[in-house]
């Protein structure tokens, strides 16, 4: 949700764990055993905002909570491009956003594979919202 003339906003994001493609299909199976994802058990990661901060009626920073593996954690996203219009395949209005954040993957109890993924991990996502 996005009223940019308030300086408001809202924003949900729902991972699907177990959406992981990698190319490799043994990858993939190992990103989602308890080792990395566990995603039996938490088939869901998600970010939900608690404030957003604005640039004029551009959001700039979008603070909330990331939670992984049963964690949540304070993470702030922020935004490197935004953009208002009209969507040219669907003609609908949308807004579009992309945001990122360095985390560290071990404060959410994801501590394999160190040595290979290396425990900071960028975040990179992409937004979109249409009007109703």
């Amino acid at each position: 949700m996005l009223d940019a003339g308030a300086g408001k906003g809202e924003v949900e994001i729902p991972i699907d764990a177990r959406g992981q493609a990698t190319g490799l299909d043994t990858l993939d199976a190992a990103m989602q055993d308890e080792s990395f994802f566990n995603a039996a058990k938490f088939p869901t990661a998600s970010f939900k905002s608690s404030r957003i901060a604005f640039n004029g009626q551009a959001p700039a920073r979008i603070e909330g909570d990331l939670t992984l593996l049963g964690v949540t954690k304070p993470v702030t996203l922020t935004v490197t491009r935004f953009l208002c219009g009209v969507n040219s395949f669907t003609g609908k209005n949308f807004c579009g956003a992309d945001a990122t954040a360095t985390i560290t993957r071990s404060d959410w109890g994801m501590k394999s594979w160190m040595t290979i993924a290396g425990d900071e991990v960028k975040l990179d996502i992409g937004i979109e919202a249409y009007k109703d």
